[in-house]
């Protein structure tokens, strides 16, 4: 699915999220494909997901040698209360992995993220051929193997659910008076 324009807000996927909260059970992962026209460098997952990635990990590591690919252990983090700034916020508030690519400028072409970060110069002039051809093939092998787990992708140790905080006692260490 794809949910344009999350520049001015979060109105597809946080909608898609809301009209189908029952069924986010059986999404397996969300990925989304938002570093602008840099190259995907790699991969960070939990320990219980690294199985899963590593044959994925290695086919995107043949595609281009210029471009290497670096499968990394996520350590555990909150989920988050509240969406933030790409599509992938709504799914991951309510618990769903969103693992997509770290990217980066590995050729040293100086791209400013920041120039047409959630902006209207987010414009196609502004791809590196090279890196959004890599970026797209490499997208469609981490769908495509995901889709073809014979299993969903485990959630554990992706998040770490709050744990709420004991009850204090407003007088703590007053005594009470008979």
């Amino acid at each position: 699915m794809m949910w344009p324009p999350e520049e001015f807000g979060l109105y597809g996927s946080g909608s898609w999220v809301t009209r189908y909260e029952a069924d986010l059970e059986n999404v397996s992962n969300m990925v989304n494909r938002d570093g602008g026209p840099t190259v995907p460098t790699g991969l960070t997952v939990s320990a219980a997901q690294m199985e899963d990635f590593k044959e994925i990990a290695e086919i995107i590591r043949g595609i281009n040698p210029d471009f290497p690919l670096e499968l990394k252990e996520r350590k555990p983090r909150p989920r988050p209360e509240k969406a933030w700034g790409t599509d992938s916020g709504p799914f991951a508030v309510k618990g769903v992995p969103t693992i997509g690519f770290d990217c980066g400028d590995p050729k040293g072409y100086n791209f400013d993220y920041g120039e047409i970060w959630h902006t209207e110069r987010d414009l196609y002039n502004k791809s590196i051929p090279e890196y959004q051809e890599q970026a797209a093939t490499a997208t469609a092998v981490l769908v495509y193997g995901l889709a073809n787990l014979d299993h969903k992708l485990s959630r554990e140790g992706y998040y770490v659910e709050k744990t709420e905080a004991p009850e204090k006692s407003a007088k703590k260490g007053k005594k009470k008076r008979n």
